[in-house]
């Protein structure tokens, strides 16, 4: 059986910065959800000499709409809770075309990971249902607090955090699956971001390359 690790790499030496900072940052980087050009020149610059990826960050942007433009969704049920999500295999058909897309060999084989590259995100994993549900069951308490998703693929324990009034950061290693499936299920299900969109933030690459105002 092969060992699964997703191999992250913690920066100690990272300084906090500002949040006026972070704001800055949104401005600089909210396009970057729905603007597609030269994307895969730059997860090629992610990639460091050691042959780690470094964290990217992404926000929404005040006009939400065009990320949904041409998506098929489907609905799901945790337990009481119901979703709208993108609809993955749709968006696998989709990456099957892009020239430079870094799953479509994941893809090809019906696998779920690709090391160092692809870690299952386009999938919806029994657990997160059932992590929704036992929340919600739980009556856990989310306001004015802070949640980070690793591995957060189609984002459903986020976004039901999210809903219930906690700030989220949602990580997934891949880059496509953040644009593709999280940030869409995201807008699809979390109406309160068309007036808060800094209630959340969405990152790729590995956790650990991120300086310490990314870590929630």
């Amino acid at each position: 059986m092969m060992d699964f690790k997703f191999g992250f790499v913690v920066d100690t030496d990272a300084e906090p910065e500002g949040r006026q900072q972070e704001n800055d940052k949104r401005t600089n980087t909210c396009n970057d959800v729905t603007n597609e050009k030269d994307e895969g020149e730059s997860r090629k610059k992610l990639k460091t000499s050691d042959g780690h990826t470094n964290a990217k960050e992404f926000y929404l942007p005040d006009v939400q709409d065009e990320i949904l433009e041409g998506k098929q969704t489907v609905k799901l049920v945790a337990g009481l809770i119901d979703f709208e999500v993108i609809d993955s295999e749709n968006v696998e058909v989709k990456l099957k075309d892009r020239k430079d897309s870094q799953v479509v060999e994941v893809i090809s084989e019906n696998s779920d990971l690709l090391p160092n590259v692809y870690e299952g995100g386009l999938k919806i994993w029994e657990c997160s249902l059932d992590l929704v549900e036992f929340m919600n069951d739980a009556s856990i308490e989310f306001k004015d607090t802070k949640v980070l998703e690793l591995g957060c693929g189609a984002g459903l324990p986020g976004i039901f955090a999210l809903q219930h009034g906690a700030e989220v950061v949602f990580q997934d290693f891949n880059e496509e699956v953040i644009h593709e499936v999280t940030i869409p299920n995201v807008v699809l299900n979390c109406k309160i971001l068309k007036e808060r969109p800094l209630m959340c933030k969405f990152m790729s690459g590995e956790i650990g390359r991120a300086s310490c105002r990314e870590r929630v």
